[in-house]
């Protein structure tokens, strides 16, 4: 039997991180903190409004 399957390198991830901005952001904020001095990441910044297709409403 012949393997047909091709790997698919890896182009890498992204990640939302969805907090609260009165109750959560500051532990959003350490926790991005956390991610960027162990992994060598772009951060794209905080949005305290829902954004995109994937928003959330309260």
């Amino acid at each position: 039997m012949t393997d047909t399957t091709k790997a698919i390198p890896n182009r890498g991830y992204h990640a939302h991180i969805y907090y609260d901005r009165e109750k959560t952001r500051p532990t959003a904020e350490r926790l991005c903190a956390a991610i960027g001095d162990k992994f060598q990441v772009e951060f794209g910044g905080f949005r305290d409004e829902p954004v995109g297709p994937t928003r959330r409403s309260s």
